[in-house]
């Protein structure tokens, strides 16, 4: 049986914490750079199901490429409370703007969707 993979979209503003969550999340030692354009991770949750963390870059000088980072992503995670990222998300896409129980919100919205 394949696993079922989902595109999370990780947005915000450069040092909101994109990065740092990830580098937990797989257990790598990130070197503190900040993310040029966007770098993508693929995290196997369980055995049927695959999340691919896009990470997009917050620096003001990438913002243009935003939506384009954003399009097909089943779900997106919103870092910071700068009102421009909010803007980002296509309207019918669920997002999360909490990362203290980021895990277990993930498998809340994204789960039930693949009839796990």
């Amino acid at each position: 049986m394949q696993a079922t993979e989902f595109k999370i979209s990780l947005i915000g503003p450069s040092h909101s914490g994109k990065t740092r969550f990830v580098d937990r999340l797989v257990n790598r030692y990130g070197s503190g750079t900040p993310t040029l354009g966007v770098d993508v991770t693929i995290y196997q949750l369980d055995r049927k199901t695959r999340l691919s963390f896009w990470d997009c870059a917050g620096d003001p000088n990438y913002q243009g490429l935003g939506k384009g980072y954003l399009q097909d992503s089943d779900l997106v995670v919103v870092f910071g409370n700068d009102p421009h990222f909010q803007k980002w998300v296509p309207p019918a896409t669920p997002s999360i703007r909490s990362t203290s129980t980021l895990l277990n919100d993930i498998r809340r919205v994204l789960v039930p969707r693949c009839n796990l």
